[in-house]
This record gives C-alpha cells, sequence and structure tokens, in this order.
C-alpha cells in the first residue's frame, strides 16, 4: 500500500501546490537597515489571483503570474531601498520570529496551499542569510507519509 501511495503523491503533489513559499529572511542582522521578508512562487502555467489570500493570517491581495514571484515584506519600501527585484513587493505586517515558527499560506477559501515550519537551529539566524526552499516535492512527499 505504501509503494501506491507514494506513486499517488508523487503524480499529484506538483500539482496541488501552485503556489510555495520559496524563501524566508526571519533573522537580518541589522534591523534599522532590512526588514524580513517571505518569497512565494507560482509554479504554475497559469496566473493566481491572490484576493482574499492569506499569509500567517494577514491579508495579502494581487495577481502572480505563472512561473513568477512575489516578495512579502514587513516594510517594503525599506526591502526595496537594499534589494533589486523584478518581482512585486507586497507589504504585509508579518512577524517572522528568530527562535521559529510555522508559516501558514491560505487561499480565499482558508484551504491550506503551502505550510513551513523553520528553527533557529537550521542557520540563517543573524547572519543574513535566507532560508530556501530546494526539491519541495520531496518535501511534502516525506511530510504526507510521515506527519
Amino acid at each position: 500500500m505504501r509503494p501506491l501511495l507514494v506513486v499517488l503523491l508523487l503524480l499529484l503533489l506538483p500539482a496541488a501546490n501552485a503556489i510555495v513559499i520559496n524563501e524566508i529572511m526571519y533573522a537580518p542582522i541589522n534591523t534599522t537597515l532590512y526588514t524580513e521578508w517571505l518569497e512565494i512562487y507560482n509554479n504554475d502555467s497559469q496566473n493566481v489571483d491572490l484576493t482574499g489570500w492569506k499569509i500567517d493570517g494577514k491579508s495579502i491581495s494581487g495577481i502572480i503570474a505563472a512561473d513568477d514571484y512575489r516578495i512579502i515584506a514587513k516594510n517594503n519600501l525599506k526591502f526595496l531601498e537594499h534589494f533589486n527585484v523584478s518581482c512585486d513587493v507586497i507589504k504585509v505586517a508579518i512577524v517572522l520570529t528568530n527562535s521559529g515558527k510555522n508559516i501558514q499560506l491560505n487561499d480565499s477559501e482558508d484551504k491550506i496551499i503551502d505550510a513551513v515550519f523553520y528553527n533557529s537551529s537550521w542557520g540563517a539566524n543573524g547572519n543574513n542569510l535566507n532560508l530556501t526552499l530546494s526539491n519541495y516535492i520531496f518535501f511534502y512527499l516525506f511530510y504526507y507519509i510521515f506527519h
């Protein structure tokens, strides 16, 4: 039964999660110069309307084009002062604690689209590095089998 479940998850998961939380900067080295932020990525071939969506319980909006990114920053102007990005930056009063946190992305029907847990022991705590999602298909496979 487990091999069948693994095959089904491999087939379904990439299509099920078009929007993923892709990067997290939770502990910039200098909080007076930089801001906390996270990046979402649209892994789909269709644009997605974010109206009514929430990240960490806070409302977001806008349209994220197919195969495009959006930065969600506590202070979008401060972010743009220090980073030259080609995607839109959405201002949302997110709080990314330095010790760790579970972040949830919900669609307009309050369905969980993506969720990420990070912990300070993973690194990127106060050293101006960020956490980046890698190989998300295997992460979801692991999560759904063992959670």
